[in-house]
């Protein structure tokens, strides 16, 4: 599993796959309500040269789902892949069908999404890629899509991509994005420029703020099993406001991929490496 979102109004949780598809599962009935296979799974071969050319350079699997993200008010839903490509369904009715596919980056995948919650924007990074990019879907019909970019300065030639990114729902111009050098950098859609807030130095994979909390979740690179005389960096939920850590996520000494936070209930899913998938209410310890 490579990504996962939780729809704000429906009972559904979105989850993406290496194989190249995506399935809707209805977490309240127990069963997947639709699913497409986005691109063809990669053979043997094209498997054995990709895992060859990583010595090269790191990339993504090629034809994968990389990202997934819901955008409620418009019926849609989102899917970034391997390749660059971000492929936009309309899900009316339970049935799937492409309103939009455009290609994003040009060698680089599509890693993480961002939805602006009162504007027709859509925030995309990549692993890979040092730009940020905006796309307004409002030009829906433009051809080739026009995307704004906002420059992540890395702090060294070998530092590169995002890891993910968010709108702030208090103040929904500005974002933020978690770099491969372990900081916050903010940005505002109406500037080209992004500025740094350096925190502890763990590992930090997604950054959100609850309607009354301000929440940061950092996630191990390694699993319990893997660290016996190393420092265990653990998967902690932390208040920004307090510095305070709000709680430890773990299940089993499994390390957690994945996180995403309902936008309006206070539900968190993760994903464990494993694959399986947690559904955590916020509103009390855990």
């Amino acid at each position: 599993m490579t990504s996962v979102d939780v729809h704000p109004t429906k009972t559904w949780i979105v989850m993406g796959h290496e194989e190249g598809d995506f399935f809707i599962w209805d977490y309240q009935e127990q069963k997947v309500v639709m699913g497409l296979q986005v691109n063809k799974v990669p053979g043997k071969t094209s498997r054995l040269k990709h895992s060859i050319s990583q010595f090269i350079k790191e990339t993504a699997v090629p034809h994968s789902v990389r990202s997934v993200k819901f955008i409620a008010q418009k019926n849609w839903l989102v899917v970034g892949d391997g390749d660059g490509y971000v492929y936009v369904y309309d899900y009316t009715d339970t049935e799937l069908s492409e309103v939009k596919k455009f290609k994003a980056y040009r060698k680089n995948s599509v890693d993480s999404l961002a939805v602006h919650p009162t504007r027709p924007y859509l925030l995309l990074s990549s692993y890979f890629d040092r730009n940020i990019k905006l796309w307004d879907w409002k030009d829906l019909n433009n051809d080739p899509v026009k995307l704004k970019e906002f420059y992540v300065k890395p702090a060294s030639a070998y530092e590169d991509g995002v890891h993910s990114v968010k709108f702030d729902p208090r103040d929904t111009d500005t974002f933020a994005c978690i770099t491969f050098d372990n900081k916050v950098k903010v940005g505002n859609i109406n500037s080209s420029s992004l500025t740094t807030k350096v925190l502890r130095p763990f590992k930090g994979n997604y950054f959100f703020t609850h309607s009354h909390q301000h929440l940061m979740v950092t996630l191990s690179s390694k699993s319990q099993s893997e660290v016996q005389n190393i420092m265990y960096v653990k998967n902690q939920i932390w208040d920004l406001k307090t510095g305070k850590v709000v709680h430890t996520l773990g299940v089993g000494g499994r390390k957690v991929r994945h996180a995403a936070f309902h936008p309006t209930l206070q539900k968190l899913v993760t994903v464990l490496d494993n694959g399986t998938a947690c559904l955590w209410d916020t509103s009390t310890d855990m």
